[in-house]
């Protein structure tokens, strides 16, 4: 691994090769002119994170029905609470597959999944939590432990898995957890 640091006002460069993450330094910089060595500055230490070396784990999954098209309220609410969804690389609102049965009621439903953080956050404090379903390309991230995915189609089994994100990187996934969407 290769660190370079920069002094604040731009001038002076440094570069540090053979450097491990996962471990502690203290950097000392001095200045030397033909007059000798000038005083030694300490850095703070340093701590060189990875991405979470474990997996967050399901702890548990709830399903949340959601209404027809009219009034359907809980998808943007959800949105707010720091969710986004993202399907093949591109936010979107819905994922598309609702409809409302004859007699008015919806086919669709949403699960909430709480997860635990990983034993191992590599150094570095998670940011952020993605969780991935399939069938379909279902892909939501969120900042707390709770993530919602709405858009699942009542009758069918998803495949949930969840990683956890920090400054460095996004981690392993968890193991895969199979959830059968109530009719």
């Amino acid at each position: 691994m290769v660190v370079c640091l920069r002094e604040e006002d731009g001038y002076g460069w440094a570069v540090f090769r053979g450097l491990e993450r996962s471990r502690w330094y203290v950097f000392k910089v001095y200045a030397e002119a033909v007059g000798g060595r000038g005083m030694a500055s300490t850095s703070e230490p340093i701590f060189l994170a990875t991405a979470p070396n474990g997996a967050p784990s399901v702890r548990e999954v709830l399903v949340e029905e959601q209404e027809g098209r009219e009034g359907q309220g809980g998808v943007e609410e959800i949105m707010e609470e720091e969710t986004e969804m993202v399907k093949g690389g591109e936010e979107v609102e819905e994922e598309g597959q609702e409809g409302v049965e004859e007699g008015g009621e919806s086919n669709v439903s949403s699960v909430r999944v709480i997860v635990d953080e990983p034993t191992d956050d590599g150094g570095a404090p998670i940011t952020s939590y993605v969780l991935t379903a399939k069938p379909g390309s279902f892909k939501v991230e969120s900042q707390t432990t709770t993530l919602l995915l709405p858009g699942l189609v009542k009758g069918k089994s998803y495949k949930i898995s969840v990683a956890a994100k920090n400054a460095v990187g996004q981690g392993p996934f968890s193991r895969v957890v199979s959830h059968d969407v109530a009719l």
